[in-house]
């Protein structure tokens, strides 16, 4: 697939998210299960449960995951890409629940939560840590999540995923997460070029 032509700046708000969406500028809207996703299950203790997709898109992994077992929710700031994420679960023939929103407000908590490029959209330390905090308020004590970033690793660029380094990773988390695997890979998405990625999986605290 050809590259997607993007803003060079991120999407911050809704209205970024939305416009992203209505105007086919999603570069990880790619059309295939993001192989990071399957490799972090390969190599982690997720197994089916009852989870929680953040920034969900048009829910091509949260409808996968609904048909590998999971009870899963996704939630994402676009409403057209809920309504996607609606009409394809309805496609696949799979049960899967669907909320615009950043965050559920009054679901139980969660087994684990996954993330694919949306914390490494706070652009700042202290929105970064309230991402963490908010990812801990959803899930029980001694749940997982999974997040998909962009790294520092590789040369600059002006455009593709927002980098961060191990460091600013690690300072948002460990507050209330451990840190049970963090790995280099490449970020899945129709980008310019080829975006060095983390793989993060980490524990909710006690």
């Amino acid at each position: 697939m050809a590259a997607t032509h993007v803003p060079a700046s991120p999407p911050r708000t809704a209205a970024d998210w939305e416009a992203r969406y209505v105007g086919g500028t999603a570069p990880w809207d790619t059309g295939h299960v993001d192989v990071n996703l399957k490799t972090a299950i390969d190599r982690s203790v997720i197994k089916p449960c009852r989870a929680l997709d953040v920034g969900c898109g048009s829910g091509l992994e949260a409808c996968w995951l609904a048909g590998q077992g999971y009870d899963i929710t996704g939630v994402d700031l676009s409403t057209t890409a809920i309504a996607r994420a609606e009409r394809r679960a309805r496609d696949a023939g799979v049960s899967a629940t669907f909320a615009v929103g950043s965050f559920p407000a009054d679901a139980d908590p969660f087994d684990w939560v996954y993330d694919c490029g949306c914390f490494h959209t706070q652009s700042s330390e202290v929105t970064r840590a309230a991402f963490a905090e908010s990812v801990a308020q959803c899930l029980v004590v001694g749940g997982l999540w999974t997040t998909i970033c962009g790294s520092t690793d590789g040369p600059e660029r002006d455009h593709g995923p927002p980098r961060l380094s191990v460091q600013q990773v690690a300072t948002a988390l460990e507050p209330r997460f451990e840190i049970l695997d963090l790995r280099a890979s490449t970020y899945d998405a129709d980008t310019a070029t080829v975006a060095q990625a983390w793989i993060v999986v980490s524990r909710r605290r006690t």
